[in-house]
């Protein structure tokens, strides 16, 4: 660029140069020719014709040679631009490679930080893990310390609890020999009472036999029984409505203990009354009717006088309310339920064992009822306070019983 700027004024400078010797030519001449004649004017046609022509051959050269010049001048300049663009791709080329080799150099500065991050991470990652497994084995040591503390204290526990077992055990193997040893005394007392009222029995029956009832009274008894057994199957009518509602009520209360207890209840009785209507009954063939009263008991501010049949009903009526009594207490238990032995069914029905002869339906529920609140108690508070065990029986003691029907002898 620079020499392209260079090369105009010179030539410029030269076209005005010869402007001015070709000016400065012409001015004498033109004098010359006023003076001059016509053959010194066509000497001088023909010289300056010759001028003329060496001018424009001269002219002609210097066209030419300017030509050349700008020829050259041009091919200078081109070879000037071909320098000048292959010092500029040099330069780029120069700078491309400044650039890559920066380029390369920043890469390998990355690469080299990258590299040394990753080292450094490594080594991070194996102090954590070199730090993970030594927390991992204190742990381990903690946890087989604790194993091994929790199994000495297992085994203290073990050996407390084994002898704690030996203790409970020996303290029930002496309960067991203190309770076979009252048992026995119970059951020898009771045998002595058994015999004892045996013996009453025996002799109430040959009493009995000498005083048989006339056959008016026997009539009389008949026919208030027959009384009774009716006004009992009116009762077991009304009654099936209230077995279905019990029903429904214990399982709106989710009382599925007291449930089951009702159905068992409910099938034994409906077993024990499709028996007795298998049989037939023989009022005339009955002893009861002619039996005279061989006892009394005391209730309510007054005495009843009955023959020893409606003596064993009445017995039987307080057994049957004790084991009936015992099993609707444990199962009230079962279930979380508070103690109510008035709210069961079976004491609210009393007529379990109850065939409707020897003694109104009043009486002997009021003695079931007395035993069945004594089994309540003992069964929903597990214990045998008022009876005991037996062989899967449960039963009242005969001192209770005793105590609670309280017959007399007439």
């Amino acid at each position: 660029m620079t020499s392209r700027m260079t090369f105009a004024p010179r030539s410029l400078a030269a076209a005005a140069l010869a402007t001015l010797f070709v000016l400065g030519l012409a001015a004498p001449a033109a004098a010359r020719e006023a003076a001059r004649g016509p053959d010194q004017h066509q000497r001088d046609d023909a010289r300056d014709a010759k001028k003329k022509a060496r001018k424009e051959q001269a002219d002609k050269r210097a066209q030419a040679r300017q030509r050349e010049d700008g020829q050259r001048q041009a091919q200078a300049e081109r070879q000037r631009q071909a320098a000048d663009a292959r010092r500029d791709s040099a330069r780029r080329e120069a700078a491309q490679r400044d650039q890559q080799a920066r380029r390369h150099a920043q890469d390998a500065r990355q690469a080299a930080e990258r590299r040394q991050s990753q080292r450094r991470d490594a080594q991070a990652r194996e102090r954590a893990e070199a730090r993970q497994q030594q927390a991992q084995r204190r742990q381990a040591d903690a946890r087989r310390d604790q194993h091994a503390r929790a199994q000495q204290e297992r085994a203290q526990q073990e050996r407390a609890h084994q002898e704690r077992a030996q203790q409970e055990r020996a303290q029930r193997e002496q309960a067991r020999r203190a309770d076979q040893r009252r048992d026995a005394e119970r059951r020898q007392r009771e045998r002595v009472a058994d015999q004892r009222a045996d013996d009453r029995r025996d002799a109430n029956e040959r009493a009995e036999r000498r005083q048989r009832l006339s056959d008016r009274e026997r009539d009389q008894r008949i026919a208030q029984q027959r009384h009774r057994n009716e006004e009992y199957r009116r009762y077991l009518e009304v009654r099936r409505a209230a077995e279905r509602d019990r029903y429904a009520r214990l399982q709106h209360q989710r009382r599925m203990q007291q449930y089951r207890y009702q159905q068992e209840y409910y099938r034994r009785l409906r077993t024990m009354q499709a028996r007795w209507n298998a049989q037939q009954y023989d009022y005339y063939r009955d002893p009861y009717y002619w039996t005279p009263a061989s006892y009394r008991y005391h209730r309510d501010g007054r005495y009843y006088q009955v023959n020893r049949y409606a003596a064993d009903l009445l017995q039987q009526a307080i057994r049957y309310g004790y084991q009936e009594g015992y099993r609707s207490g444990r199962a009230d238990r079962l279930d979380g339920w508070a103690p109510s032995y008035r709210g069961s069914f079976a004491y609210q029905d009393a007529i379990y064992g109850y065939r409707g002869y020897y003694v109104s339906r009043s009486e002997y529920a009021h003695y079931f009822r007395e035993g069945f609140r004594r089994g309540y108690e003992d069964g929903y508070h597990t214990r045998y306070q008022y009876g005991r065990y037996d062989d899967g029986n449960y039963s009242i003691l005969q001192a209770v019983l005793s105590v609670i029907l309280n017959l007399q002898n007439i």
